[in-house]
């Protein structure tokens, strides 16, 4: 009898030191393509002008205009004939139909895939191509991942839709970032996106002048916040499923020198925005982040004055926020305001102005009051006596 229960009590011990963390959650994935994703995905699809062709290329009609990708387009050689998509077939050395994913009535413009790519080390991925109308002897084509290998799940007790996309076209799904800079939805897609729906819309921001709104779409991180919880992310080669495993982390404050101050930030836990920090500012975990953007704010009779700017990549503008301990962060702190002149060989003028803060961030997106951009900068110009010799404006772009 004593010898079953200790048999017995072994088996338990084992069972629990084989099973998963109590915390942790797999899902299984399967592709998922609305326009919602595609929208999403905008953002960082590839964009194509293909020009009409002088004759006819293989495996296309005999239809006129026929608009033809060169066979240096990546990642997708593709054509255009009579409202059609063709890709080519390195196989078939051929140009091949491609099917259409939406209908072709009243659908401006056109949508077709899913069309299958190989990589350059040889494994297969898919792309879904958007075709607009032509213009002036040219087709307009962008081409994306054909989809989110996604689910909708109970997370933290709410129905949340989670996926991933396949964003560098190697046929994989679990292609983490690096920082610096590859964490910004700006620079070149090196990794692969996750894509949460975390306010339940159905769309997917992916705007960082949105003070506390999260990202829903962002490179693949080996962690995400999820309403304020961190997960450790693991997804399988091939997209076939996700885990997260809920984790607590040490934490730390970082502490803006200007309490207006709101911040998007990347890390190991993917990208955040962060609300004006106040003067309790912001709880993170300890690790390193890389700030991204920063949008100050100032109250007055007129309104709400909003100042945007964009923060360098570089390593040496990496914060590193360490637990129990208060970090000091100088962003916001006086502004400095430079006007920069010089002569070109033709005896032009070329003048231009620069804002920045003793962070290093740059202060080039405009001023707004109560979200309405505000007019340039006015110059005068005076000799030097200090008469006044002329008199403008700077503008933005």
């Amino acid at each position: 009898m004593r010898s079953a229960v200790f048999k017995a009590a072994a088996w338990l011990l084992l069972a629990a030191c084989l099973a998963p963390p109590a915390m942790a959650q797999q899902f299984e994935l399967k592709r998922v393509s609305t326009p919602q994703t595609r929208n999403a995905l905008l953002p960082i699809a590839n964009s194509f002008m293909i020009p009409t062709a002088s004759g006819a290329a293989t495996g296309l009609p005999r239809v006129s205009p026929a608009f033809v990708g060169p066979e240096s387009q990546l990642p997708l050689r593709t054509a255009v004939v009579a409202n059609w998509l063709f890709s080519w077939s390195a196989e078939e050395q051929k140009f091949e139909k491609a099917p259409r994913i939406q209908p072709a009535r009243g659908q401006v413009p056109g949508v077709f895939g899913p069309c299958k790519i190989k990589t350059a080390d040889g494994n297969l991925t898919e792309v879904e191509c958007v075709v607009f109308p032509p213009q002036n002897n040219y087709c307009r084509v962008l081409t994306m991942p054909a989809g989110v290998m996604a689910t909708s799940a109970t997370i933290g007790g709410r129905r949340t839709f989670i996926g991933v996309c396949d964003t560098d076209y190697n046929g994989k799904f679990n292609d983490q970032a690096r920082r610096p800079n590859s964490m910004h939805l700006g620079a070149t897609i090196n990794s692969d996106m996750l894509l949460i729906d975390l306010n339940g819309d159905g769309n997917f921001n992916t705007d960082l002048e949105k003070p506390g709104t999260p990202v829903e779409m962002m490179p693949l991180a080996p962690m995400v916040c999820i309403r304020d919880s961190y997960y450790k992310v693991t997804v399988a080669e091939d997209g076939s499923s996700l885990t997260l495993e809920q984790v607590e982390l040490p934490m730390g404050t970082l502490m803006p020198g200007d309490p207006s101050a709101a911040l998007a930030i990347a890390s190991d836990a993917g990208v955040q925005t962060l609300v004006p920090a106040g003067t309790d500012g912001w709880k993170l975990p300890a690790g390193d982040y890389q700030p991204l953007h920063v949008i100050l704010g100032k109250r007055d009779r007129q309104g709400t004055w909003t100042l945007t700017g964009n923060i360098s990549g570089r390593r040496e503008k990496m914060i590193t926020v360490t637990a129990d301990e208060q970090t000091k962060l100088a962003i916001g702190e006086t502004l400095v305001v430079k006007a920069n002149a010089n002569v070109s060989s033709d005896r032009t003028l070329m003048m231009q102005y620069t804002i920045t803060d003793e962070f290093g961030a740059y202060y080039g997106g405009g001023i707004n009051l109560n979200g309405r951009q505000q007019p340039a900068p006015r110059f005068v110009i005076l000799n030097e006596a200090g008469k006044q010799v002329r008199v403008g404006s700077f503008s933005y772009g």
